[in-house]
């Protein structure tokens, strides 16, 4: 799947070497995007959420397992947690490395901690919904539909663009590259924030569970 990542990134790195990572320039016209690069930002975007509902959808069918290996909910959770945070850092660092290979320093630096934050909101409402819902299919779907939708949304709704969770991974979005766009620091603290919240919500439903349903 890494070889296939990096293969899709290659395709979809276009316009005189952009790399796709970098973002969706804005538009001066509403809604009149770049729909190719709409889809492979939104493809590179979305891997980190399919590998982790795929995973959460894995450990699902082999759950009578689990519990036996596991003594109590809480190791069955934290077990869960780890696997998902480093399978999300783990692309991030894919991202990363990607982005260092056809852009400059400081704007792969400023994307690769933009992207960070960005996956780590993702990864946090996808273990959310999981604990909630028990349905991988919905962990999936959920964040993929968030990702293209607030980015659409701010594209109709040009004054919500800064709030929109898809622009914070998008560097070229910054205050440097355009006018209407907020700073690195602002979308890495908003990023953070709203993922930091996620996680709380995490930990409080996690603690209220007493024992693992099997």
């Amino acid at each position: 799947m890494t070889v296939m990542y990096f293969l899709a990134l290659a395709v979809l790195t276009h316009d005189g070497g952009r790399n796709v990572l970098l973002g969706i320039p804005p538009s001066l016209i509403r809604g009149d995007f770049d729909l190719i690069s709409f889809s492979g930002w939104l493809l590179m975007m979305a891997v980190p959420v399919l590998v982790d509902g795929c995973l959460l959808a894995y450990i699902g069918r082999i759950k009578l397992f689990v519990c036996i290996r596991f003594r109590n909910w809480n190791d069955w959770s934290t077990y869960l947690f780890v696997l998902c945070f480093f399978g999300t850092l783990y692309w991030s660092i894919l991202q990363s490395a990607a982005l260092f290979l056809n852009t400059g320093l400081h704007e792969a630096l400023s994307a690769s901690v933009l992207l960070l934050a960005n996956n780590m909101l993702w990864l946090a409402l996808t273990l959310t919904l999981f604990y909630l819902t028990k349905a991988a299919s919905i962990c999936i779907l959920v964040p993929v539909f968030l990702q293209g939708g607030t980015f659409l949304l701010g594209e109709y709704v040009s004054f919500l663009r800064i709030w929109m969770p898809a622009d914070w991974s998008m560097v070229c979005r910054t205050e440097k590259l355009w006018e209407l766009g907020g700073t690195v620091a602002q979308y890495f603290g908003l990023s953070i924030t709203v993922a930091g919240c996620l996680f709380l919500l995490l930990y409080t439903v996690v603690r209220e569970k007493l024992y693992m349903e099997v």
